[in-house]
């Protein structure tokens, strides 16, 4: 049975709302803010607070810590904000007792033009898959020396070469640096996509070559945050929701966008009842 996670709008955990749809969430997941190295590090314990509330129902939280700000691979690189990643590690151990696993989701959507400060891009605005990489290792290696916990998602976006700067696989931080692979697919009007762009569109070529990339890796395939703004893209909803439960690697979890930021993607309170009950049957 697939893990069912959600993403919630901040003022909506611990997600009761979306638990009392579908019962069997497991999984809510936060975001840390990824604005500046400032407001990263200030987010860090806002962010834990609201998790504390997730917790405290049973549920697990998946935490998505991205870069400091944008265009700042080389000052990772350097070392300079090794410190703030080195608080945030420690505040989590400290916030979540006992030995059970961490959840983390690191630097996502690195390859998407509409997300600036995790790309992939040197501090000129240029792509560059090989500082991404070498600084995405660097912070995994800090959360891999803090703790055996941390169990560190890699999140790239489903796009089409034209919407993104690198090659998500070309930018592979290697087995020993990543536990689940677990990219992000919106298909949605509000991005301009058409119904049957899953079905019969160039969405589902990616995704599927990430999945047997997941195989080729010994790692289990999953969606770290999924969303679709119209019932007119069940059917798409239906078919990419079942290429993933069934990836050959096994499912680690599917988090569906419960949020009206940026797409609006909520499938509670009756919205998207042909959605909602596709991923009620996961």
């Amino acid at each position: 049975m697939t893990i069912l996670s959600v993403h919630p709008h901040y003022s909506m955990i611990p997600a009761d709302d979306f638990a009392a749809d579908f019962p069997r969430a497991a999984i809510v997941g936060i975001n840390l803010n990824q604005t500046s190295p400032a407001e990263l590090l200030s987010s860090a314990p806002w962010a834990i607070e609201l998790g504390q509330k997730a917790l405290a129902r049973g549920r697990e939280v998946l935490w998505s810590v991205p870069f400091p700000g944008a265009r700042q691979l080389e000052a990772v690189n350097e070392g300079r904000h090794d410190d703030l990643y080195r608080s945030i590690t420690d505040q989590l151990v400290r916030a979540i007792p006992g030995t059970g696993r961490i959840l983390v989701r690191l630097p996502w959507e690195f390859n998407l033009k509409g997300n600036p400060e995790n790309l992939f891009v040197d501090k000129a605005g240029k792509p560059n898959h090989s500082l991404g990489l070498l600084a995405w290792r660097r912070i995994a290696g800090l959360f891999r020396a803090r703790s055996p916990r941390f169990q560190l998602v890699w999140s790239p976006s489903i796009e089409h070469p034209s919407a993104s700067v690198v090659d998500p696989i070309k930018a592979w931080p290697g087995v020993e640096f990543v536990d689940i692979i677990a990219p992000d697919l919106y298909v949605a009007r509000t991005f301009g996509h058409k119904p049957g762009d899953y079905t019969g569109g160039w969405f589902r070529a990616p995704l599927l070559a990430l999945r047997a990339f997941a195989y080729e890796k010994g790692k289990p395939f999953g969606l770290a945050e999924t969303g679709a703004d119209s019932d007119d893209f069940a059917a798409d909803v239906v078919m990419w929701l079942a290429d993933v439960a069934n990836a050959p690697s096994g499912c680690a979890f599917i988090s569906w966008w419960n949020d009206w930021q940026v797409v609006d993607c909520r499938i509670t309170g009756g919205r998207l009842p042909k959605i909602a009950a596709a991923v009620a049957k996961l």
